[in-house]
């Protein structure tokens, strides 16, 4: 059995996504990629497998926050992860302002 890591970013109404295989370590496969947007509001999933880009998906999905939205995402990769395991999901942090104009690990 493969392991697969879900890298997430969220936006105010939405919640960008990928799917990776992790065949060996910083071996990273993209298996799927897509958005959740409108959360809130009439939201929608769309979704690319890749590669190549193919079987898109662009579906009405009820996401009146964000934690139903990624409640939704893994509803739906559930029974498309085959014989992968999710070992770990990270989230991309944007900290900005006059302060920080280049990345910085996250303390105190």
């Amino acid at each position: 059995m493969d392991n697969a890591i879900l890298i997430l970013n969220a936006g105010s109404s939405s919640l960008k996504f990928a799917l990776y295989r992790v065949a060996a370590p910083a071996q990273f496969t993209p298996l799927y990629r897509g958005i959740i947007e409108e959360i809130g509001g009439p939201s929608r999933l769309r979704l690319l497998r890749t590669p190549p880009d193919e079987a898109r998906i662009d579906q009405a999905i009820a996401a009146a926050s964000h934690a139903a939205a990624i409640r939704a995402l893994l509803d739906w990769l559930a029974p498309h992860l085959d014989s992968l395991h999710l070992i770990a999901a990270g989230h991309r942090v944007v900290h900005g302002g006059i302060e920080h104009a280049a990345p910085v690990r996250v303390d105190a």
